[in-house]
């Protein structure tokens, strides 16, 4: 990566070391997630979306982790400067509104022909992660989600903070748990309906340079078949 100029240049700000080990954290989580198997073949068949992925450091380091997948930022900023992109051949970028009732199919477009498919968000803010959990649970496209909160706003963020309060514990806690349980109310929803089958997990990347560092996982899997065998990396356990 630092051989290309163009990969460079995103490596050019102040909070770089932070950036970094954010992007190395959301590596780790597909790698997790995607399994042995489909990491020995360099993620043939995968599509990996970076959800909310801004100039995506994270998004080209996967390209580099998943040479034979494909990777695409998605991001409402479509005035950023993606020349970088011209240096990775399977990174590519869409600008994408995630509350447009046009994105389910932007996500079916992008992951036709996939054998795999892991939406990614890290550190969403506001009604972004619950939006990303009900494309996750609720649409047909996406077999597995990492999604590393920041906050909730409005609303959903007063009773986090409040909750947060009377019970003594940090408010980032709180906030974890209230979006597992959105993800566990959705994936009744979705089973009750005839649904894929998924589970949930909650876990904490400690190697992160970031106080913000657990992470909420959902996979799915047809209901006639086994649930997937794939286990965290034991440093992000």
């Amino acid at each position: 990566m630092l051989l290309d100029e163009r990969l460079r240049r995103l490596l050019c700000m102040r909070s770089r070391v932070k950036e970094v080990s954010e992007a190395s954290s959301m590596c780790e989580a597909v790698r997790s997630l995607a399994g042995a198997e489909r990491m020995s073949s360099g993620g043939e068949g995968m599509v990996v979306f970076d959800v909310c992925s801004g100039k995506g450091l994270g998004a080209t380091l996967l390209s580099f982790l998943l040479p034979r997948g494909r990777v695409v930022m998605l991001d409402s900023n479509g005035g950023m400067d993606l020349s970088h992109l011209r240096a990775r051949p399977n990174l590519s970028f869409r600008h994408v509104d995630l509350f447009s009732a046009d994105t389910p199919a932007v996500l079916r477009e992008e992951a036709a022909g996939a054998s795999y498919v892991v939406a990614v968000g890290m550190h969403l803010c506001g009604a972004l992660s619950p939006r990303l959990i009900d494309l996750a649970v609720a649409g047909g496209t996406i077999d597995a989600m990492a999604l590393c909160p920041c906050c909730l706003k409005g609303a959903h963020g007063k009773a986090v903070a409040r909750s947060a309060a009377e019970r003594s514990v940090e408010p980032y806690a709180v906030l974890v748990e209230t979006l597992q349980a959105i993800c566990e109310r959705e994936i009744e929803t979705a089973a009750a309906g005839g649904g894929a089958r998924s589970r949930v997990g909650v876990w904490t990347d400690r190697e992160m340079l970031s106080p913000k560092n657990r992470y909420i996982t959902v996979q799915k899997w047809a209901a006639d078949k086994a649930a997937p065998d794939v286990a965290l990396c034991q440093a992000c356990a």
